[in-house]
């Protein structure tokens, strides 16, 4: 049997180009029994109509491969030998219509080497060119070439596509309401036709390119943790952003949670944990779950269970004794959230600036050393910029962390000012999940000694 082999790197060249057409058209022409293609990448092997070829070869039924250049089959040099041998082991001959190969002699098997090193290094020259230009990029600040969905890229920054805000908006909107990203994008599907798979969507909600910063050297193929990509540069496109910090918070915390309840928070839960990861122990340190248990009158009752004394299998010990029940935690913690809004509602100058941070102390310290040198040369110059350049990104962080700061003390003071607002109306007027998004918000941890709370430690 005679195989011919087509392959494009990418869908687009497949649909709008000639050269997947050209290909299959010439190698028709070349009397071939069965047409194989694949649209993909010349460096990946696992490619699923190049692991049938290597299967056909493999049962023996194949006599000659024609492809139009050896770097159709892979631009993976070993991957070229693995074949030619397999080849040469079963009587099968590699024909490139544009160039003359024949493995079963010394001189060919080595221009068919070359070829495939060739091929390799073509590979690596451009991943080098498309890492420098992407570091060129990064240097200017300049926007990545391919934006998420939403935005578009003029003049290297980032802008907000007219057509799609409404639709971007509402899709946030979607995911707040619904709490799950398979929900979400069913929803969104329908509305909108717009195609999303869970972990596609949550990538594009935490893109830090929605708040207004442009992020590098994300890595690749993974799925993207909150805390993966290596460096941010801060308020480059204030005036584009999708998604407000509060809204950021709002999804990081839906997003938290479901990755430590696996569908717990569905309609048929009856009651959801409001102090998920905040109980500690005070014993032994470690998480502090909440038991159930139904009385004989009926009545629920919830308290607190600490995972070492749970685990004493494993050799694990905890000294506590006693257990905290959930009505005491409620209110150690709601007097001290009311205690803290109080005491910076009557404190003006908790809303004052905070000062320097030393760090930038220190980038001002050395600049101004690097500035009193007499006659500075190139170098000190060039030295005293990238100085100046980390001073306003380090400055950007820090806005942004004051930001983030200020606005928490607002909206505590907000909520919490009035106890009797928060006990007789606001606490009761909030779903299970707001409220436990509110409280992981502004505590750090809850601290349990036996029947008692003795520390709650707040974010502000």
């Amino acid at each position: 049997m005679i195989i011919g082999y087509a392959r494009v790197s990418r869908k687009e060249q497949a649909e709008n180009g000639n050269a997947f057409k050209n290909q299959k058209e010439r190698l028709l022409k070349a009397n071939i029994d069965k047409l194989l293609s694949d649209i993909g990448s010349r460096t990946d092997d696992n490619r699923k109509d190049f692991l049938k070829l290597k299967q056909l070869i493999e049962q023996g039924v194949v006599s000659k491969i024609v492809v139009t250049r050896v770097d159709r089959l892979s631009g993976n040099l070993m991957t070229l030998l693995e074949l030619a041998e397999l080849c040469d082991r079963l009587n099968c001959q590699i024909s490139p219509l544009d160039e003359i190969v024949d493995i079963t002699t010394a001189m060919g098997l080595l221009q068919y080497s070359m070829t495939g090193a060739i091929s390799a290094y073509n590979v690596r020259l451009i991943r080098q060119k498309i890492r420098q230009g992407y570091q060129a990029r990064q240097n200017r600040k300049a926007a990545n070439p391919r934006p998420p969905y939403g935005y578009l890229v003029i003049k290297e920054k980032y802008v907000l596509n007219p057509k799609t805000i409404d639709i971007c908006q509402d899709m946030i909107y979607i995911y707040i309401k619904e709490r799950s990203l398979s929900k979400a994008t069913k929803i969104i599907f329908t509305k909108y036709e717009k195609k999303w798979s869970p972990a596609g969507f949550r990538n594009w909600l935490l893109n830090p390119v929605l708040r207004g910063h442009t992020p590098y050297k994300t890595e690749q193929n993974r799925t993207r943790r909150l805390d993966t990509i290596e460096e941010i540069i801060y308020n480059t496109h204030p005036d584009q952003i999708l998604l407000s910090n509060q809204q950021y918070e709002m999804v990081k915390d839906i997003i938290n949670y479901n990755k430590t309840h696996w569908g717990k928070n569905s309609q048929a839960t009856t009651w959801v944990n409001p102090f998920v990861g905040l109980l500690k122990c005070w014993g032994c340190g470690q998480t502090v779950d909440i038991i159930h248990k139904k009385r004989k009158s009926g009545k629920i009752v919830r308290y607190t269970n600490c995972r070492t004394r749970n685990n004493r299998f494993l050799g694990l010990t905890c000294e506590q004794k006693g257990v905290c029940y959930i009505e005491t935690i409620e209110k150690a913690l709601t007097q001290a959230l009311i205690n803290k809004a109080i005491s910076i509602a009557n404190l003006a100058s908790e809303f004052e600036d905070i000062p320097e941070s030393p760090t930038i102390l220190n980038l001002r310290s050395q600049i101004n050393q690097l500035k009193s040198i007499p006659n500075a040369n190139p170098a000190i110059t060039a030295a005293i910029e990238e100085l100046e350049r980390q001073l306003v990104q380090a400055q950007s962080e820090g806005d942004i962390f004051e930001d983030n700061q200020q606005q928490l003390k607002k909206d505590l003071v907000k909520v919490f000012q009035d106890p009797v607002l928060w006990n007789t109306v606001l606490k009761h007027e909030l779903s299970p999940h707001e409220l436990r998004s509110l409280y992981a918000r502004f505590v750090e941890k809850i601290v349990v000694k036996g029947k008692e709370v003795v520390e709650v430690q707040l974010t502000i």
